[in-house]
């Protein structure tokens, strides 16, 4: 928490949020959990199946070296 703030304080993007795949894979693991919350789907599955998307989506961008384009300063 403390790392975050100093990030806002100095007006830094956060480093989850530079280059990296981080956010997007999580935003895919939560838009899963809450998808099937919101469908009723067992807990568990649904648990798991979020998790490894989530995994696979980051190995994918390390081994294809994706990044999350950049805004222009």
């Amino acid at each position: 928490m403390a790392a975050y703030c100093v990030d806002v304080l100095l007006r830094e993007v956060p480093l989850v949020l530079r280059r990296e795949v981080y956010a997007v894979a999580a935003s895919l693991g939560a838009v899963i959990v809450v998808a099937g919350d919101s469908l009723g789907l067992p807990t568990t599955p649904v648990l798991v199946l979020a998790a490894l998307s989530v995994a696979v989506v980051r190995i994918l961008a390390l081994w294809r070296r994706w990044n999350i384009p950049l805004t222009r300063s």
